[in-house]
Order: C-alpha cells, then structure tokens, then sequence
C-alpha cells in the first residue's frame, strides 16, 4: 500500500511538474530562452518540483482558509446584517411561542 501511495504522489508530481514546465514554455519571452529538449534539464525540473511542492503546501492551507472564512466569517457577517424585526430576539421570540399556544410565564 505504502508503495502504491509513493507511485501516485510521483505521477501527480511529475504531471505538475510537467505542466509547470509547459506553462514556462508558452511565456513568449522565455520561449525563446528556454531550450528545446526542455524537459530533459535536470535544473528546470528540480526548479519545477519546488515550486510545485509550494503551491501543493499553500493550496492545502488556502483551502481550509477559505472555508473558514466563508462558513463561520461569512454567516456572521451576514446574520449581523439581516434586519432586526424579522429574526428578533430571544426573548421577543420567547413571548410570541407563548402568546401562540397560550402558555403563562414560567419563573426560572
């Protein structure tokens, strides 16, 4: 199983790490730079492996970010701008249950 895993981890690497090199390659600029047999530089991919062990490491983190930020930041966010009148509170909600089904107040 462990061997499996490393399998999977270097065919993901190697296709990013070939997909960064292809996206280096379709920059104008470098395009001419860059030499053609370019997937053969041993500094390029190393080059490329760093920068996709970087992006692997700040996606990981962004994503749970993310998710923070819009699950419990957002739904603050937005409950503090909803209008005081339609959701009320507690203790107003409090009285309209018991007005509704005609129950006195019960001392705590």
């Amino acid at each position: 199983m462990l061997k499996t895993l490393r399998i999977s981890f270097a065919l993901k690497n190697t296709y990013r790490v070939n997909g960064i090199l292809h996206s280096l390659k379709q920059i104008p600029l470098l395009k001419r730079l860059l030499p053609d047999r370019l997937y053969q530089v041993r500094g390029l991919k190393i080059f490329a492996n760093v920068l996709s062990l970087l992006w692997e490491i700040v996606s990981i983190f962004l994503g749970k970010f993310l998710y923070f930020l819009t699950m419990v930041c957002g739904v603050g966010l937005l409950y503090e701008r909803a209008p005081a009148g339609r959701f009320g509170s507690s203790a107003e909600t409090a009285d309209k249950y018991r007005k509704r089904h005609l129950i006195s107040e019960v001392p705590l």
